[in-house]
């Protein structure tokens, strides 16, 4: 593991998890594991206990976490279950597996490139994080680690850095360039054809579809953005 991360994760007190109380919904099925009794013995952490259709452990920023012993992992792989349930966590907003370590995994008799492979294939098919973890102890931190992240981005807003312009109608254009699909010089279309962010914002499909060269793959993920929760 990456000794920056080890340091930041053994970090106790202080602000490092953030303010106030975490809290988190897990699956009732967790109740009699380590895990799950370390957190409910944690007053830091607010958890309520429910079944999870997906995943064993639900932030209150929206990060869902499947909870997996290595052995487990292994067995998933082979009975075909894992895949499955990478296709139900990819259709979420943010999901990762946490994969804790277990002595039965090192009697099992697999080859390590199918393990290789399948870490492969959750990160670039599915574009799902696995973390990895020695103990429950080392997850309960991953935890709190995750749900500090969560109340320092706001719960998972995302900082825009780089390039900032300067002047208002710059300013407006890199605006634009936030949406999906919108460069440069749609933006100047967008501003052109409507006047302004509010008008473009407040606009119907149909209004959009007056552009010149505006796809409905594009309409459709204007309004997703625009108007989804």
């Amino acid at each position: 593991m990456n000794s920056s991360l080890s340091l930041k994760l053994t970090t106790e007190g202080g602000d490092f998890y953030g303010e106030g109380m975490r809290k988190i919904v897990v699956d009732d099925r967790e109740r009699g594991g380590r895990l799950g009794e370390l957190l409910a013995r944690d007053p830091s952490w607010e958890v309520e206990w429910r079944r999870l259709e997906i995943g064993d452990y639900l932030l209150e920023g929206g990060v869902l976490v499947e909870r997996k012993s290595w052995s487990d992992f292994v067995l998933s792989l082979i009975d075909g279950r894992l895949f499955g349930q990478a296709e139900r966590m990819s259709n979420l907003p943010q999901s990762l597996f946490l994969l804790e370590r277990d002595e039965s995994f090192f009697e099992m008799k697999v080859r390590r490139e199918a393990i290789q492979g399948a870490l492969v294939t959750l990160a670039l098919i599915y574009r799902i994080p696995v973390l990895k973890s020695m103990s429950a102890d080392e997850s309960l931190k991953f935890l709190g680690y995750l749900h500090h992240q969560e109340w320092k981005n706001c719960l998972c807003a995302v900082s825009r850095g780089g390039y900032r312009p300067k002047g208002w109608k710059k300013r407006r254009l890199y605006f634009l360039q936030g949406l999906p699909g919108v460069g440069p010089k749609r933006s100047v279309q967008i501003l052109d054809h409507f006047g302004t962010i509010e008008a473009f914002m407040g606009a119907s499909n149909e209004q959009w579809r007056e552009m010149k060269g505006v796809a409905e793959i594009q309409i459709k993920k204007w309004r997703k953005v625009i108007s989804e929760k």
